[in-house]
């Protein structure tokens, strides 16, 4: 086609018809074999350069630069997605008026406890095997919690997090370890952990050793702060509760879904080092301060991250946005499912949405 586009060829000037266009493809065998013939008399060869160079230096170096930059953009804390500021909403709430807990009860009381949050609670030594980190986690709930239930999170599949997690981790990855009970541990806690199959590996394990000990453990298949509450909410019916975490996500959903008729439920963390300023929310307390009105609030507003979610789901273009989606899609999740995956007795959680 050359031949025929460029400079001297046969559509520029008065143009190419029909006569000229059947003239020039007929034309080409004949002239094949003279163009052939010419280069073998001469010894010279004549070769078409690519259309599309991509080899060239210049290329590579764009590419380089390119590649450069995206890592930039990943690694670097401005180049994520913004972090809701979920911290300083539960210190506005705090300061509206009177949430806080005067002691939490010691009898006939049940503990909800954050896996995730637990999971990186407890120290891990190298050369200890596997089987006996297992244990101190153990050794810190028998300590702590008369009558625990340990919520862990599920880190087999993708989940609303996963933005949220790669800034934690900055980008760094390590590899996959197969391992066992007997095998000792030769890296560093939180290289191991930043393998996402290492990790469930691990709570799987974990999960193993707390049903071996009675102790009732549960484990989300995507997102664990939903399952969490839910499962809050659904043993304050018979008793007080505290759940013990460190998220916001977790105060926000308990002050939408906890019932003002059941037992009261107390929202505190079992972190040493924050034991002594640390805040013990009640939350039939924290709701009464809220008042219906900010509840309601809350609630259109969860209504409208799901509607605009839906919408965008259904349509591949015109992407649409509500008032603080970010931060309640962080809060809430996409779409987390409650079925549990493993537990230590018979009972049955619902598998239910926020709005259902």
């Amino acid at each position: 086609m050359r031949s025929v586009k460029s400079i001297g060829g046969l559509t520029r000037g008065r143009g190419m018809g029909e006569v000229q266009r059947t003239l020039w493809l007929l034309s080409i065998p004949t002239l094949a074999e003279y163009n052939h013939a010419m280069q073998q008399l001469t010894g010279r060869g004549y070769k078409t350069s690519d259309q599309h160079i991509e080899n060239s230096k210049t290329r590579m170096e764009r590419d380089n630069k390119d590649s450069n930059l995206l890592t930039e953009f990943l690694t670097e804390p401005n180049g994520l997605p913004k972090q809701a500021a979920k911290a300083t909403l539960a210190d506005a709430i705090w300061n509206m008026g009177d949430c806080q807990a005067q002691e939490l009860p010691e009898t006939n009381i049940v503990h909800v406890i954050d896996g995730g949050s637990l999971l990186y609670r407890i120290p891990w030594i190298k050369g200890q095997t596997f089987s006996q980190i297992c244990m101190k986690y153990i050794d810190h709930i028998r300590k702590r919690f008369s009558n625990p239930t340990v919520v862990m999170d599920g880190y087999n599949c993708s989940s609303t997090k996963d933005i949220t997690h790669l800034r934690r981790s900055k980008g760094i990855q390590s590899n996959t370890i197969t391992f066992t009970r007997d095998m000792p541990l030769r890296i560093k806690k939180e290289t191991f952990l930043l393998n996402q199959s290492n990790k469930q590996r691990f709570v799987e394990m974990l999960i193993d050793t707390f049903q071996e000990h009675s102790i009732e453990a549960i484990q989300a298949k995507e997102d664990v702060d939903l399952l969490i509450v839910r499962t809050a909410v659904e043993k304050s019916n018979r008793q007080e509760v505290v759940i013990y975490g460190e998220d916001t996500d977790l105060l926000i959903l308990l002050c939408h879904l906890a019932e003002k008729n059941s037992h009261c439920i107390f929202f505190t963390t079992d972190k040493q080092s924050a034991m002594k300023n640390s805040k013990v929310w009640n939350i039939q307390k924290t709701q009464q301060v809220l008042g219906e009105e900010v509840k309601g609030k809350l609630k259109t507003l969860i209504t409208a991250q799901k509607r605009t979610r839906n919408r965008n789901n259904r349509s591949g273009s015109d992407k649409k946005a509500c008032a603080f989606q970010q931060e309640l899609k962080e809060m809430l999740g996409g779409n987390p499912s409650l079925e549990q995956t493993t537990t230590s007795d018979q009972t049955q959680f619902p598998d239910g949405r926020l709005h259902p």
